[in-house]
């Protein structure tokens, strides 16, 4: 099964459990508290019944129907047991919500998996589809936090007050704070602004600087019957694209209809390969792929963005689990249109230049792709700061031949995927069949190594200037990222090291009471009255102090003591009570980093037992 299928599996599993749990619960409990109440009701009516009557009479009465007003002989008995806002209201009336809060679990499944199948198979009403489950499952959802929260709190009393007499205030608080702050997550994501991400590395290239390649990308709109690009767009990630949304180039705001190029893939194929790629990209406009995906696309934002606020809440989770288990489903029916519209532009591709020119294209593509992204990993990987310049062009341009020679090469690149920025493509092996243009697997080497006669960038006479500004920005942020994972891979063994760690990592130090300090560092934590390190700290609670006492920081370590229990240590000190989420917060980020440090320590060993390499 695949992955996004066997996700979909899971996820609805626990959708269910999400939806359904905590309200079958309730119901149980309400349904066994009502028992109760119709036993200690038919027991008080045969108690004061006349004499010589029969307790059969009696012995069926259930306070459900008595407040249903199903026994008229027994009407002042009603209006004394089911006033409402007394228990046996109370528990009759959380029943039946819990009923119905299972009911509308279901039925939000159930709608989430009709969306789903109505996507996959009428892909031309995806949009609307989405629009519908994103409006319709966004207030389900609202109203299960909502409901499961007040669910939550009325349990938090009266299953300890049914069963032992007693309450826990303390309880009541913990189970009102997270239902309170679960339908506060819930509000609060509806109506937070989504952040603006339409921002992409490139510049604008004009008609005056590339007349030829403009009049080649109209005159391929032209045979195709569509409008050409507004915008066109030179960059050097790895990949072409089409897009309809709104773009931020630098400081510019480009609307309408853009296309992307990658310069450092223009120089690395011929121009009829590039027309082929220049005319699969086209296509993508004249069959309106590009209009729904541009309307899709601030949906699909939105509704990421309230998914991600609601992972965080406990209770919020629930609707997490249901608005996950849609986004996967319909991602599964967008996969499955991708698919058809990458085949179909690629024989639009094909019937306008030729079917071996997309299949040359997309072998060369694939291949630069593949080598990039494995020079990129090495860089990122090397355990030393990169001093000068990355040279990743370079890299690639001077590699790229000999990794044509590597081991699984060839059958790596006839099941792999050309990249792509807005959905998955099919293997490469299927769209060469597709085009009717396969190309025999042991060719790709020759094709690949084979340095192109004429590319379009020679056409581009600012092209260079481009690449060259472009590398620049993007090798300083590859750097810049490199050197902060530095920062969490190392154990300093050196000055140098440790001047890296403190770069990202520097003491943080608080101001305790008598003039004291307490000091969290990469290592550890210092405090006056004791201090303890990162290593072997497996986890760790902090309890606040009250009435005057000292906090204390538990710490359970790895080693055992004699009796089998983990070994623990305490960390005390007076904190001044306005400094204790910062603490907490340096606490967690610092120890977290000590514990991704031992793991990349793993994982370079492991590589290394394997014949790999980690830096």
């Amino acid at each position: 099964m695949p992955a996004l299928q066997r996700a979909f599996v899971k996820l609805f599993l626990i959708a269910a459990a999400g939806l359904i749990a905590l309200p079958a619960a309730t119901y149980w409990f309400a349904a066994y508290a009502e028992s109760g109440f119709s036993q200690k009701l038919n027991a008080a009516v045969d108690a004061h019944a006349q004499p010589g009557a029969a307790p059969a009479a009696s012995s069926s009465l259930s306070v459900a129907a008595l407040c249903d007003g199903a026994y008229t002989q027994y009407q002042r008995l009603r209006e004394n047991v089911c006033a409402p806002g007394g228990e046996i209201w109370q528990f009759l009336t959380v029943r039946r919500t819990a009923f119905w809060t299972m009911l509308l679990g279901v039925a939000a499944l159930l709608l989430t998996v009709a969306l789903a199948l109505a996507a996959y198979f009428i892909p031309r009403r995806q949009v609307r589809l989405f629009t519908v489950g994103w409006w319709t499952l966004r207030a389900i959802s609202a109203i299960e936090i909502a409901v499961q929260g007040a669910m939550l709190v009325w349990l938090s009393f009266w299953v300890t007050a049914y069963f032992s007499h007693h309450y826990f205030v303390k309880l009541i608080l913990i189970a009102g704070v997270l239902a309170g702050g679960g339908v506060l997550a819930a509000l609060g994501a509806i109506f937070r602004r989504v952040p603006e991400n339409e921002a992409i590395a490139g510049e604008p290239i004009g008609e005056a600087q590339a007349p030829a390649l403009w009049a080649r990308i109209k005159q391929l709109c032209a045979t195709l019957g569509t409008e050409p690009p507004a915008n066109l767009i030179a960059g050097i990630d790895d990949n072409f694209f089409v897009t309809q949304a709104p773009l931020r180039v630098g400081e510019r705001k480009l609307a309408g209809r853009s296309l992307f190029v990658s310069l450092p893939l223009l120089r690395a194929i011929e121009r009829d390969e590039a027309d082929a790629v220049l005319a699969h990209e086209m296509a993508h406009f004249s069959g309106g792929d590009t209009a729904e995906s541009a309307q899709l696309g601030p949906k699909l934002a939105a509704f990421n963005h309230y998914m991600q606020a609601l992972q965080h809440n406990l209770l919020t989770r629930l609707a997490f689990y249901l608005l996950n288990l849609f986004r996967v489903g319909f991602e599964l029916a967008r996969s499955r249109q991708s698919r058809i519209r990458e085949f179909a532009a690629d024989q639009s591709a094909a019937r306008l230049v030729s079917p071996h020119a997309i299949s040359r294209a997309l072998i060369r593509i694939a291949a630069y792709a593949g080598y990039r992204q494995t020079v990129e990993r090495q860089l990122f990987a090397h355990s030393q700061q990169h001093e000068g310049a990355l040279n990743v062009a370079q890299r690639v341009a001077q590699g790229l031949a000999a990794f044509t020679q590597t081991e699984n090469f060839t059958a790596g690149l006839a099941v792999g995927t050309v990249p792509h920025p807005f959905d998955s493509h099919p293997p490469l092996q299927q769209r060469m069949e597709h085009v009717g243009a396969v190309i025999d697997a042991r060719d790709f080497a020759t094709i690949v190594a084979a340095a192109p006669a004429q590319t379009w960038v020679d056409f581009i006479p600012d092209a260079a200037a481009i690449e060259g500004r472009l590398w620049q920005r993007y090798e300083a942020h590859f750097a810049s990222e490199h050197l902060k994972a530095l920062a969490w891979r190392y154990e300093p063994a050196n000055d140098a090291e440790r001047d890296v760690v403190l770069k990202f990592f520097p003491d943080v130090v608080f101001a305790l009471k008598k003039q004291q300090t307490l000091r969290v560092t990469y290592a550890g934590i210092e405090a006056p009255e004791g201090s303890a390190a990162w290593e072997g700290v497996v986890a760790m609670q902090y309890n606040e102090g009250k009435f005057g006492t000292r906090d204390t920081l538990v710490l359970s370590h790895a080693d055992k003591t004699a009796l089998g229990t983990r070994r623990q240590s305490k960390v005390k000190f007076a904190l001044k009570p306005p400094d204790r989420a910062r603490l907490k917060a340096a606490i967690n980020h610092y120890w977290g980093r000590h514990q991704a440090m031992r793991r990349w320590q793993r994982q370079a060993a492991a590589a290394k037992v394997g014949g790999g390499t980690a830096g």
